[in-house]
């Protein structure tokens, strides 16, 4: 007998995995091996490191090679400290509250010396925990996958050529090139230095910025000191360069001590949280009724026997088994979905919370735009020009292009990792004929200001003999703040007032068109001046001209930002753009109040309640600053918002942070911004967040669902067995036979309930509140009289059967109706208050299957003789299978009924808000 009841179970479990079938992923592991590396690459020169490491400063390491190193040294990656091992998984399965429960009416069978039922209860705590332990594995699989979509890149250059690879790619000798906003992949001897500095806090716990350089230092420095190298896991604060990677995964420094930095970060969600709550009230009010009624019973001189049985059965009909578990495979089905739809969410808890976003804040360039720049608009010399003309009326081949060429940081014209305003500018350099390479080569630079949204420019110095030059390119208020000089023609003029405002209005003119404008300029400087800095930068710069660039409106733009309105999301557009632009661009996408502009010149003059003030209706934010978006997403969030952030620099990970989601980009994003979202966007599209945003919704109007589903047919048995002991009858179930409807009418139709299409007007619908809970009174309204519909008529049918045909019959009849009326509630869920006439149940093949599936296994519990032994039940003629099947359908009119009470109110509440 006991293998005939294994193999079912088995073949129960298989179904009921099924239905999570796609979320196959493959074993996650770390493959790096200790390997001997004992030199103290800080005290030794860089061709020393290099010949040390057998790799090339300029061409990196070749192919074969790499994959040697990575056989030899494993992957560039650390043990995953938060990854739950399979003993952790088994034992969460046993540690649930009402799992305990179960427990105990084990042991109260045991004590009893009910066999079947504690064979039964027994295989039902294993089923549920299997069930459950695959589950979550399952879905702990699919979000590390997920998580991968999102994983860091790092610069390389292999065979002379720079590539982008997966941090976990790199390998000792590889060149890595470092910019700011980058995550440092390994550790790294600097080659290469201009102006790096580094935030090391993570190792030496200090906050201040680390400044790099080549120069080897003692062997005998300690990790604060050792000023030419980078450790894996740091942030690039400012500055760009390169290096040769020396140690990866557990031998760097930040792997030695792995163990002692690792926190296990909870991951329950909010809402996981409020569910255990309710299960622990569930718990306790239950534990008063059963310990009451026991008492009660004994004091009225009941059996006792009788009395264990009662109390057993509702101990066993209170549990909703895999309802924490169905919640975890729910958020891990929507970071799925997401993922399709180019959106990796990286935390559980953000699918939950992007169904309540309130505000939209976002960037211009690449969300709403393509970020496809072009160079359009050319102002030089009092002279403005179309640039897409075949003759210009400017001459580009002098100061233009020197600028253009050598302020830049893209490495050439398909350098499409770099920023896509340096590519765009060398792009168009070389569609007119000019080879910016010949400028390079030159004009050797031998110093670098990188672009940072602290200064809004960025330049570059460079040497011909002993002539030193600094170009510089920037917006034009930073660049004009700096020039006291004009270029015209051959000639240099004085700037007066008069000519610093006509460049201002030029500039003024392109953003109106919708560009984007910078200025260039350019200064001579003497042999003696040896390092540019942002504090010691000359101030007579000669300025040369602008540049206008156009960039193309994302076609689902328009459309995105509508959606997000009608879903109750306001839009929000925060820029470093001019103003004009920011405008311009605001009134093209759609967004409300365009014409108003808050700068971020504004902002730093108004207080908090003077700015929340402007932030009640002013939606278009320009030439603002990272910490200008901190503060603005702080205010919000003052103000009851709920507040999604973009953001890609380095510097937007505070306010990234700070966002209730912060939304990375895939495209051009910096690691440290990656890291500090909870949402990463592969295409940088805004229309991405708006569907994110609608799959949020879905998942939890889907958990709602499945809340609902198990907490009604719950609570229909704790009322039967309740209804029972009131009417002195006997007991209508026994545990095991509530065992088995808990595990198959609600195990299987409420995993299918996941799966549940997203509704018509799920963008319709204003945002939730962060702090609804996920059963309204609606959904309780709902619970009770299904609930108490389910079991009066159970008990109808008890009554009815127990002086016609005996005790066996009669509860052989009530599990029948229970299991069938609770199949129908799947469908009564599905159908919400709307009508079971309007409602297409073909739209989830899932839940189909489900009840298809559960239907077969009820009929074959009454009729193979071993399951009628084991779950006490006996055969039912023809008629009394019919007389089940339609006091189950009637609990689609008790749901109809219910729906249109609903419906009927909220008529009644918009009549009178109209009046």
């Amino acid at each position: 007998m006991f293998n005939s009841i294994n193999c079912f179970f088995n073949f129960l479990c298989v179904v009921h995995i099924f239905i999570l079938s796609r979320f196959s992923s493959t074993l996650y592991g770390c493959a790096t091996p200790l390997y001997n590396d004992m030199m103290n690459y800080w005290s030794h020169s860089i061709s020393d490191v290099l010949n040390y490491v057998d790799s090339d400063a300029n061409n990196g390491l070749t192919l074969i090679e790499v994959r040697k190193r990575i056989e030899k040294y494993g992957h560039n990656e650390l043990p995953d400290e938060n990854r739950d091992g399979f003993v952790a998984l088994i034992l969460r399965q046993v540690q649930s509250p009402l799992v305990m429960v179960l427990f105990a009416a084990l042991a109260i069978t045991v004590f009893i010396d009910e066999l079947i039922d504690s064979v039964v209860i027994g295989a039902a705590i294993f089923i549920n925990g299997v069930l459950g332990f695959v589950q979550e594995y399952k879905a702990q699989k699919a979000v590390e996958e997920l998580k991968k979509l999102g994983q860091a890149q790092a610069r390389v250059v292999r065979e002379g050529i720079v590539t982008e690879v997966p941090t976990n790619q790199v390998v000792p000798g590889d060149i890595l090139f470092l910019e700011a906003g980058q995550i440092v992949s390994a550790d790294a001897r600097i080659i290469e230095s201009f102006g790096l500095k580094l935030n090391e806090a993570l190792l030496t716990g200090e906050s201040r910025l680390s400044e790099k350089n080549t120069q080897p230092v003692s062997s005998d420095a300690v990790v604060n000191d050792q000023l030419n190298m980078v450790f894996s896991g740091t942030s690039i604060v400012d500055g760009k360069g390169r290096a040769v990677v020396v140690s990866t995964g557990l031998l760097s420094e930040v792997g030695k001590i792995a163990h002692e930095v690792s926190v296990v970060v909870d991951q329950k969600t909010p809402l996981q949280k409020q569910l255990h709550r309710l299960s622990m009230y569930l718990l306790g009010a239950v534990g008063v009724i059963t310990v009451s009624i026991f008492f009660q019973g004994v004091l009225t001189s009941k059996p006792i026997y009788d009395m264990f049985l009662f109390t057993l059965a509702l101990a066993v009909s209170v549990v909703p088994e895999g309802l924490a578990i169905s919640v975890t495979v729910a958020l891990a089905v929507g970071m799925h979905r997401m993922a399709t739809s180019k959106a990796i969410v990286k935390t559980l808890p953000a699918v939950e919370g992007l169904g309540a976003i309130t505000v939209a804040a976002i960037d211009k360039t690449g969300t709403l735009t393509e970020n496809t720049l072009s160079v359009t608009s050319l102002y030089s010399a009092h002279v403005m020009c179309d640039t897409r003309d075949e003759l210009l009326k400017i001459d580009v081949s002098g100061l233009v292009s020197r600028v253009l060429a050598l302020a830049n940081s893209a490495q050439n014209h398909k350098d499409f990792a770099s920023d896509s305003l340096d590519v765009a500018l060398l792009a168009w350099l070389q569609d007119k004929g000019i080879s910016y390479k010949d400028i390079r080569e030159e004009h050797l630079v031998i110093d670098e200001i990188p672009f940072s949204s602290a200064y809004v420019f960025s330049a570059a110095m460079t040497q011909i003999n002993n002539e030193k030059c600094v170009y510089m390119k920037g917006s034009p208020e930073s660049v004009l703040a700096y020039c006291t000089q004009e270029a015209v023609g051959d000639y240099v003029h004085t700037m007066g007032n008069n000519v610093r405002e006509d460049i201002l209005e030029q500039a003024g003119i392109m953003a109106r068109n919708g560009l984007k404008p910078i200025a260039l300029a350019y200064v001579d400087v003497g042999s003696s001046y040896t390092e540019l800095s942002v504090d010691s930068m000359p101030s007579d710069f000669v300025f040369v001209g602008l540049v206008g660039f156009s960039d193309t409106i994302r076609d689902q733009a328009v459309s995105s930002v509508l959606s997000a309105y009608t879903a109750g999301i306001r839009v929000m557009m925060l820029t470093g753009d001019h103003s004009l632009t920011a405008s311009t661009i605001a009134n093209q996408v759609g967004i409300h109040n365009h014409q108003e502009v808050l700068e971020g010149s504004e902002i730093d003059s108004l207080s908090d309640e003077q700015l929340m003030q402007q932030l009640e209706r002013i939606n278009i934010y320009a030439r603002v600053t990272p910490i200008h978006k901190l503060r603005i997403v702080t205010l919000l969030q003052q103000m009851g918002e709920v507040v999604a952030m973009t953001g890609d620099g380095v510097n937007d990970a505070p306010a990234l942070t700070r966002a209730d989601i912060g939304v990375a980009m895939g495209i051009g994003g910096t690691d440290v911004a990656r890291g500090a979202s909870d949402m990463i966007i592969s295409d940088n599209n805004f229309a991405t967040i708006v569907t994110a945003i609608e799959e949020g919704r879905t998942i939890f109007d889907n958990l709602k669902k499945v809340v609902l589903y198990l907490m009604s047919t719950n609570v229909s048995e704790v009322f039967l067995v309740i209804g029972a002991l009131l009417l002195g009858a006997p007991l209508p179930l026994y545990p095991t036979q509530i065992l088995w409807l808990n595990l198959i009418t609600d195990g299987l139709p409420a995993t299918a309930l996941i799966f549940e299409p997203k509704d018509k007007d799920v963008l319709l619908r204003k945002p939730r509140k962060a702090t609804d809970f996920i059963i309204d009174r609606i959904a309780i309204f709902r619970i009770l009289v299904l609930g108490l519909s389910m079991a009066g008529m159970c008990l109808v049918v008890f009554v009815v059967f127990l002086p016609l045909h005996g005790v066996d019959y009669a509860r052989t009849m009530v599990l029948q109706v229970a299991a069938m009326t609770q199949l129908v509630n799947a469908i009564n869920v599905k159908v919400g208050i709307g009508s079971i006439l309007t409602t297409s149940l073909r739209n989830n093949v899932f839940l189909i299957g489900s009840l298809m599936a559960s239907l077969l296994f009820q009929v074959s519990v009454i009729t193979v003789p071993v399951f009628q032994t084991l779950f006490r039940t006996v055969s039912i003629s023809w008629g009394d299978w019919g007389i089940a099947i339609g006091a189950s359908l009637l609990i689609l009119v008790v749901n109809e009924v219910c729906g249109w009470i609903v419906r009927r109110r909220d008529t009644v509440s918009e009549k009178a808000t109209i009046v």
